[in-house]
Formats: structure tokens, C-alpha cells, sequence
């Protein structure tokens, strides 16, 4: 029998797309419908997915070409090949292989669940399938049983990309938008926030575990109770259902479940790899004789993953305290450099050890590292009081659900959703923020980049006054936090090859300059007051002093440095000590005429 046909936009008469003929329509959903076509070129039978797009909105098309290409570019045996796509007539079509067979949900629907071993060589298949498309650059979006086909011949095969589906709550009470089918949702979505590879795995999960029970892990009447459900934890495990799946399955489908996505599998290779190392689940059973007992398996299994574990926590481990050392220790060097340069070291004064550079570049940082706690601490408050405000005020919880939807919809409309606008745009706030707050200083930036051995400025002055200083310590400090927490929101978004080199660099760049900014003069600073002397008649002061050698800073003479021997007569010390930078601005050294 016919499937009645919906036609398209621009089709009187005919059941044809362009020079496509549409014959049945095989599938709908909300933005379009997947049609048995015949294709002229290739003289064959091939599924014709037809999204609507307007023809103003350019973004859109060309998005959807761009992950059609991707597709295309796929070649994997259980991943559906994408033959052609184009635009025509209000309609995004893209043109895939036909393949017969059914659904994986019509199979449970129609003989129940799979054994374990069937479903786990479903998901093995799955995820090596997945794993394909995620280097593709693609999130699924849509992984459920209704959208994997098992051929007649037993080939298993991957289908319906960039659905991007918004599905409503049928009440329309929450006005919770979402995107996907949402039994098999990550939690994360419910909380609109952009799916991922990671959440593509945790409905991975639910389709292993929709294969064993022919239920759900967590289920609801409507969307805002699946999210209710997520939020408060309430869910079901394969244990309720079954008693013959051994532990080590368990383990893996649970930890692809796991609600916080930091400690779900990363990647589908990750979660092939612990189900290749339960392997002996999914294979034919040997003989009682030779077939291992399960917790000599689950043993093997524990040891190994204990095993990288320890090693992992030791490398990163050491990896982590390299890095902080030698970061602490390349802004003490920068800060040593700065004050040298500024007072004008020579020879053996000029010269310190890396043990003084981490000294100095550990006391520049509790400020730093003191915005970063606060930060947090404010942040992770607010945002406590916020999911518990939220949660028990259907008010607040629509309100930030619509006003989230909104922002959402605007970047999209901005075009701030993609990557490389949306890092173009942070780039140009960051850049404009720092040279605002560099204008802002600029007198006190002036005064540390020249050094007093040179010449002499009023703004020199500015240099004593600690409150501005401070302030200053403050706002740059503030800036390196949130510029690198936004890059590192950014990098985590997005992929580098998403947002660009050069971008990417520049945006470091940025927070690096702002961190140095607020690190590096600390010394000049801090470390400015000196000994007063006389050297002859001039008024002088000790910046640097050795066993037997100290070097003087002598603002009224023509050559305003030297090093002298502790022993040499004419040096004379005044036991009192000045601030530099003021007793010099104000034209008031200590032993001056």
C-alpha cells in the first residue's frame, strides 16, 4: 500500500523534488520528513530526508549543507552513506542510501529485549560508528532504537543526523524547549545546555540499556518531569530488571549513565575499550571446564583499570607540578628582569638563581590565586542558590528556563552559536576590556615600563602609592580570571580546529598579558625602598648589595649608576631608608644639598 505524500513547498501537482521522484514517505518529524525517492543520476532507490529551512535564513542552509558534507565524508560500514544534498524550493534535501530493514525499537517492540550478548554486539557496532562520526566534527544529537536499522542481512546501521529536533512539553506549562528525543536526553540537556559527543554517549547508554529491559533508565509523562527526575536523581537501574547481565556490563552501562558528564566516558573509545576488556560477555560461552568465573573476569577487569588509574594520577600528577613550577618561576624571572631594568643592575648583581625566581614568582601570586578561590566560591554560591531556587519555585524555574531559551535564541540569531564568531566576538571583548583598562592606568603602566636609571617622570610618584597599586593588582588580576576561564569555557565548547589558531593564541596572548601585568612590577613596587648614602657629595641610594660590593643609584649624577667596594671612603651609609620613586619624584633624596 502507498503512503500518502506530503509535498513539498513548491510542488503542485507532482510527487517530485526537483528531479527527484518521491514515491513513499517513509518517516516524519517536526522540521521535515525522509521520503522512499528515486534518484535519476544513480538509478536507484534512495532516502530523501527533506528539512524545511526559509530561504532568508542563509545561516541555516549553509549549516545544514556543511554537516551534510561532513557526512558525506564518513565512510564507515554501520554509519548511513550520504549520497547528495542541496537546497531547493524552501528544502534542505539530503540524499542517503535506502536501507531495508527495522528498527532496532521495532525489533524489542516486536520480540522483546535482546540478550546480553546480542545487545552488546549492538552497542559495539554503535559506538565504533559513533566514534566515526564524532571525528567527523558531528554530534548525533538523536541516538535511540528508532533511529538504528538492522538490515535484513544482520548489518546494523546508523541513521537520522541533525534531526535537531525541538520537542515541547505537551502542556506547554514549563515552556521548556529542548532539543533531541527526550527519554534518551543526557541531564545535561534538560539544562539547555549545547549536546555534545559526551552526551551522544549517555544516550548510547539508554539505548543499551532500552535493548535489555525494553525500558528506560529514566522515565516521565512530560519533559518537565524527566527533568524533575534528573534533577533529584531519581532513576532505575538494569538490576531491577534483570539478574543474568554480568557485573562488568553493569559497570560500563552505568558509568556511560553516570548524570555528571566529567564522569562519563569522554569518548566512544573509551567506553570499546572497557567493553572489549569484558569481552568474554559477548562471545559464544566456552565449556563449563575452560570458561573463567565471572570475578576472575570482573577481577582482571578491576586490576587493569586500577592499574591505569595509579599511572595516569602519577603522570598527571607530575605533569601538574612541572607546569606550576616552571609557571611560577617564568613570572619571578619576568619580575626580576623588570626590577634589574628598572634600577639599572650590573655584573654579578644582574645575576640570580632560579631558587630567587621562584621565591619572587610564588610571592606575586596570592593575589592571583585569592581572586581565583573568591571567584569560585562566589560563583559555585550563586549557582547553589540558584538550582535550589529553581527547583522549588515554578516561577524562577520557568522564568530561567524561558530567559535562558531567549539568550540561546539570540546568539543563533547573531550567529554567536558558531564557533568562530562566537570566539571572534570573545577575542575583540577581551582585547577591548584590557586596552579600556590599560587606558584607564595608562600613567602607572608608564611609569613601571621606564626605568629611573633613564629618566625620571612625575608618574614615577604614582609608584609609592600602594591603594593605586593595589587597585591596580586588582582589576588586572580580575581580568586574567575571567579572560582565561572564558577561553577555557571556549576551547571546552568548541574544538581548536572550530575556533581557530589563531584565535585561540591570540585569546591566551591576552590573559597572559593581563596576568603579567598583574605580576610582574610587583617587585618594583614592593621592593623600593632603600638604603640612603652618600657617595662624595651625591645623595645616593643602595639598590643592590654583595659581600663587599654594593651598587648605588645616584639620581644627580650624569652616569646615575655604579658599583662601588663596601671599604671605598667616600661611600657613606646614613642609616636611614626612602621610598625611591617618591623621595626622587619630589626632587628629596636623603643627603641631598
Amino acid at each position: 500500500m502507498t503512503i500518502p505524500i506530503n509535498r513539498p513547498r513548491g510542488d503542485p501537482g507532482a510527487r517530485r523534488w526537483g528531479e527527484f521522484e518521491l514515491l513513499d514517505e517513509i518517516g516524519r518529524g517536526a522540521f521535515g520528513a525522509v521520503y522512499r525517492s528515486h534518484h535519476p543520476t544513480l538509478q536507484q532507490e534512495v532516502a530523501l530526508k527533506l528539512l524545511a529551512v526559509s530561504s532568508d535564513d542563509v545561516r541555516a542552509i549553509n549549516k545544514a549543507l556543511e554537516e551534510a558534507r561532513r557526512l558525506a565524508s564518513i565512510r564507515h560500514q554501520h554509519v548511513v552513506v550520504v549520497h547528495d544534498a542541496r537546497y531547493l524550493d524552501g528544502y534542505v534535501g539530503i540524499c542517503m542510501e535506502l536501507v531495508r530493514g527495522q528498527s532496532l525499537e521495532a525489533i524489542v517492540s516486536d520480540r522483546g529485549p535482546f540478550d546480553s550478548i546480542e545487545a552488546g554486539n549492538c552497542i559495539r557496532v554503535l559506538a565504533g560508528a559513533l566514534s566515526a562520526v564524532h571525528r567527523a566534527r558531528i554530534v548525533h544529537n538523536d541516538i535511540k532504537a528508532k533511529n538504528v536499522l538492522r538490515e535484513t542481512g544482520g548489518r546494523v546501521v546508523l541513521m537520522d543526523f541533525g534531526a535537531g529536533r525541538r520537542v515541547q512539553d505537551s502542556n506547554a506549562s514549563t515552556g521548556l524547549t529542548v532539543v533531541g528525543t527526550p527519554l534518551y536526553m543526557a541531564p545535561e540537556i534538560f539544562k539547555l545546555r549545547e549536546p555534545t559527543n559526551v552526551s551522544d554517549i549517555y544516550s548510547l547508554g539508554v539505548l543499551w540499556f532500552y535493548l535489555l529491559t525494553g525500558a528506560y533508565p529514566v522515565e516521565g509523562e512530560t519533559i518537565h518531569s524527566l527533568a524533575d527526575a534528573h534533577a533529584s536523581g531519581r532513576r532505575r537501574f538494569l538490576g531491577d530488571f534483570r539478574d543474568d547481565v554480568p557485573d562488568q556490563v553493569h559497570y560500563v552501562i552505568n558509568r556511560a549513565l553516570e548524570p555528571d558528564p566529567a564522569n562519563r566516558y569522554q569518548s566512544c573509545g573509551a567506553l570499546l575499550d572497557d567493553l572489549n576488556a569484558s569481552s568474554p560477555v559477548f562471545v559464544p560461552r566456552p565449556t563449563r571446564s575452560s570458561a573463567p568465573a565471572v570475578s576472575e573476569v570482573r577481577d582482571r577487569f578491576n586490576i587493569r583499570r586500577r592499574t591505569w588509574f595509579a599511572g595516569d594520577v602519577m603522570i598527571w600528577g607530575a605533569a601538574i607540578i612541572a607546569a606550576v613550577l616552571v609557571g611560577v618561576g617564568a613570572i619571578g624571572f619576568m619580575a626580576s628582569k623588570a626590577y634589574g631594568v628598572m634600577f639599572g643592575f650590573q655584573g654579578e648583581f644582574a645575576l640570580e638563581s632560579p631558587g630567587v625566581w621562584l621565591e619572587v614568582g610564588a610571592r606575586t601570586l596570592p593575589l592571583v590565586v585569592v581572586m581565583v578561590v573568591v571567584i569560585e566560591v562566589v560563583w559555585a554560591a550563586a549557582a547553589l542558590i540558584w538550582r535550589v531556587t529553581s527547583r522549588n519555585s515554578t516561577l524562577v524555574g520557568t522564568w530561567s528556563q524561558r530567559t535562558t531559551q531567549s539568550l540561546l535564541a539570540a546568539s543563533e540569531r547573531t550567529g554567536l552559536d558558531d564557533a568562530r564568531s562566537g570566539a571572534t566576538m570573545l577575542l575583540i571583548v577581551h582585547g577591548a576590556v584590557l586596552l579600556a583598562a590599560g587606558w584607564w592606568f595608562k600613567d602607572l603602566i608608564g611609569a613601571f615600563t621606564t626605568p629611573i636609571v633613564d629618566v625620571v617622570l612625575p608618574t614615577h610618584i604614582l609608584l609609592s602609592q600602594r591603594p593605586l597599586w593595589l587597585l591596580f593588582r586588582e582589576v588586572m588580576s580580575l581580568l586574567t580570571v575571567a579572560g582565561g576561564y572564558g577561553w577555557w569555557l571556549a576551547l571546552r565548547h568548541w574544538r581548536l580546529a572550530e575556533v581557530g589558531v589563531a584565535r585561540a593564541i591570540a585569546g591566551i596572548a591576552l590573559t597572559v598579558a593581563s596576568l603579567a601585568l598583574a605580576t610582574v612590577p610587583w617587585r618594583i613596587v614592593l621592593q623600593s625602598t632603600f638604603e640612603n648614602a652618600t657617595y662624595g657629595s651625591e645623595p645616593c641610594f643602595i639598590v643592590a648589595e654583595r659581600e663587599t660590593r654594593v651598587q648605588l643609584y645616584c639620581p644627580g649624577r650624569q652616569e646615575t649608576t655604579r658599583i662601588v667596594e663596601t671599604s671605598d671612603k667616600r661611600l657613606v651609609r646614613l642609616g636611614t631608608k626612602q621610598n625611591v620613586f617618591s623621595a626622587v619624584a619630589n626632587g628629596r633624596p636623603a643627603g641631598g644639598s
